[in-house]
């Protein structure tokens, strides 16, 4: 059990001291500051098969990790923190579970270029300083982790495909919005490596069966080169 908790703490570690001088420790994190012996006690709990007993356990420690004084005073009627807390318990078993890396929030990031636009962060953390994201330009729920190419049918020069294949599938376009130019961060790297041929154009297209895909292509025709496009994401 766990008694004497002093102030809220982010992390515990249960330490486990055999008779014969071994050690086992179990690590709990919290994605909110806490001290609920019983909410501790549960996440405990499916970690200690981990733990040999032995010929028996000696001692048992616990240690807190980023503990912060328990303000005393009357609970703030707050939704968004309401919201939070009710969450953290399920956060909780997830991240201890799956680990820490598994489960996260995507933040919004000052970018043009859709891959650079997100950035990872812990599922119940203080929201970004970032601007969201422009509720006019929708994104896709799943970005692909690297565009993936396709095939498409298309008429010249900016109208969406007419059909396109992805994975050896085939999908009439039944519906589609766009072109969105999306031209590269030239500042990121060498000047000389843009150009038209790293524009994009990008198109929300719907098939026939729903589905929706966010596809572009990326150069210009007449400009030399093919033009290629590429599936990026999905919608719902």
């Amino acid at each position: 059990e766990f008694h004497h908790v002093v102030g809220r703490a982010n992390g515990f570690e249960v330490v486990f001291h055999r008779l014969d001088g071994k050690v086992f420790a179990v690590p709990v994190g919290l994605a909110r500051p806490g001290r609920d012996a019983v909410r501790l006690a549960k996440l405990v709990a499916p970690k200690l098969d981990r733990v040999d007993p032995g010929f028996g356990i000696d001692v048992i420690t616990v240690h807190a990790h980023a503990v912060e004084a328990l303000a005393q005073g009357q609970g703030r009627i707050d939704t968004e923190l309401d919201a939070a807390e009710a969450l953290a318990p399920l956060v909780d078993r997830l991240v201890n579970r799956l680990g820490e890396g598994r489960v996260w929030r995507p933040d919004p990031v000052e970018s043009h270029v859709p891959e650079r636009a997100v950035a990872k962060a812990a599922p119940l953390a203080a929201p970004a300083s970032a601007r969201p994201w422009n509720p006019d330009l929708p994104r896709p729920t799943r970005l692909l982790k690297r565009p993936e190419p396709i095939e498409v049918l298309a008429k010249l020069p900016d109208d969406p495909p007419l059909r396109f294949t992805w994975r050896n599938r085939h999908h009439r376009v039944r519906a589609a919005e766009g072109p969105e130019r999306i031209g590269q961060e030239w500042w990121r790297g060498d000047f000389d490596d843009t150009g038209p041929g790293r524009i994009r154009d990008y198109y929300r297209v719907e098939d026939e069966a729903g589905g929706r895909f966010w596809i572009y292509r990326q150069g210009l025709y007449g400009d030399g080169a093919s033009p290629k496009w590429w599936l990026h994401g999905l919608f719902g």
